[in-house]
């Protein structure tokens, strides 16, 4: 909430002057007239006040701002008509770029890269002592996790990696922080990310790729920098973020510097650039499982696709200013998920066709691809889809995913389908 101007009087009434960013976390059941109301509670004056069968001690609440809007009914997956031209999601355990891939080991206690048939270790040394040194130990006794990692095309050499880290004051967590280090040498030795200033190892907020440059992006409060390296790691410099060379102006902005845990909501957020040519918040989604997917489309348009969301696949025309929100199909014998979802995961194609995996009746998972424009889902055998599949991620024009490797030890396996073949 932003305060201008806010009071109370001796009466207890409250006036002034706030903005409070609303964001709706479940889907209406229907569409027509709804109002959004803020609730103010006095925490530190609690009362017995009677809920349900019995009397308990709850803070007094009050009832502010009431909002009226009105939901309507979504776009149509037919509405989505232009071909997607750049792919963008948040570093997480498989990344393909050029002919270099890398992945986590079991567990994430080990980093593989290569190519996708000879996939071999790399090794992690040094990275345990450097975050101890910056106040940010990692988690396991000393065993390095690694939570993300990420490659460049132009620099097959470098890599990008946040490893788990929890600072003295948690022990070894929750909170679990995701702190930066890189290689520009496949692994030979680790750096740490430079840390901007105002920041701490703790406020790393990941990393995006914007052509040839990768960015570090922090966050602490309401403050947030970023830096970037042009040469694959050789130099870093504080930097804005710049608009991509095709689609909008659409970037996914901060993310979480840490996972809570406890079932906590951790945020992703989608920057824009408003008029003066300032980031500024599109919008924001929930973190989860599931990857996040930002499309930019041929025709200017944006898709943001997050299985995790009330509203799954969302659409903006006018440069990230609005979204509105797409209906799907739903898949074939799908079981609902918790707040009505279908969706485990989801994730658009070269080509516009979205795959999906949804829990069956029976419990097991079954993959389905939507068509542009197509009325119904088809369902993806398992011979070229697994049901285990995992890091879903899109590169080289092909989808791209680990499959678990057969023992408690073995390495994943990495595979990939030309969209046509699904």
């Amino acid at each position: 909430m932003q305060v201008t101007t806010i009071h109370q009087n001796l009466a207890g009434n409250l006036f002034g002057h706030f903005t409070v960013p609303a964001y709706v976390n479940s889907q209406p059941a229907a569409t027509g007239p709804v109002t959004l109301t803020l609730l103010y509670m006095f925490m530190s004056n609690k009362g017995a006040v009677s809920k349900g069968s019995g009397t308990k001690s709850l803070p007094p609440e009050v009832t502010l701002a009431p909002t009226p809007f009105a939901v309507s009914a979504g776009l149509s997956w037919s509405a989505v008509r232009s071909a997607p031209v750049r792919f963008s999601a948040r570093p997480s355990s498989l990344s393909v770029a050029g002919s270099e891939v890398t992945t986590l080991g079991v567990n994430g206690t080990s980093l593989l890269a290569g190519s996708p048939s000879a996939l071999t270790s790399v090794p992690l040394a040094g990275i345990a002592s450097q975050a101890s040194r910056l106040g940010y130990p990692v988690t396991g006794g000393g065993t390095v996790r690694v939570a993300s990692t990420h490659v460049l095309a132009s620099f097959p050499q470098s890599l990008f990696i946040s490893v788990d880290t929890a600072p003295p004051p948690y022990g070894g967590g929750p909170p679990i922080f995701y702190s930066p280090f890189y290689s520009t040498d496949g692994g030979g030795s680790w750096h740490p990310v430079p840390i901007p200033p105002g920041m701490t190892f703790g406020s790393f907020a990941g990393y995006r790729a914007v052509g040839p440059r990768e960015y570090a992006l922090w966050t602490k409060g309401s403050t947030t920098a970023t830096e970037f390296t042009a040469n694959g790691g050789a130099t870093w410099m504080s930097g804005p973020l710049v608009c991509p060379t095709a689609g909008p102006c659409l970037l996914l902005g901060p993310g979480p510097t840490n996972n809570p845990g406890m079932g906590a909501l951790v945020i992703q957020t989608v920057w824009r650039q408003n008029h003066s040519h300032q980031w500024v918040q599109s919008t924001q989604g929930n973190i989860g499982l599931a990857p996040m997917q930002l499309v930019g489309l041929a025709n200017g348009d944006a898709l943001l696709i997050d299985s995790e969301r009330a509203y799954p696949v969302e659409m903006t025309t006018n440069g990230g200013r609005t979204w509105q929100s797409v209906a799907l199909p739903n898949p074939p014998g799908a079981s609902a998920q918790g707040g009505g979802n279908v969706y485990q995961a989801l994730m658009m194609l070269p080509g516009g066709s979205l795959v999906g995996s949804s829990l069956s009746n029976a419990g097991s998972p079954v993959w389905n691809v939507l068509s542009p424009g197509a009325s119904r889902w088809r369902t993806i055998p398992a011979s070229v889809l697994p049901s285990d599949a995992q890091g879903l991620t899109v590169a080289n024009g092909r989808l791209w995913w680990y499959t678990p490797g057969a023992g408690a030890t073995s390495p994943p396996q990495v595979q990939s389908a030309s969209p046509g073949s699904l």
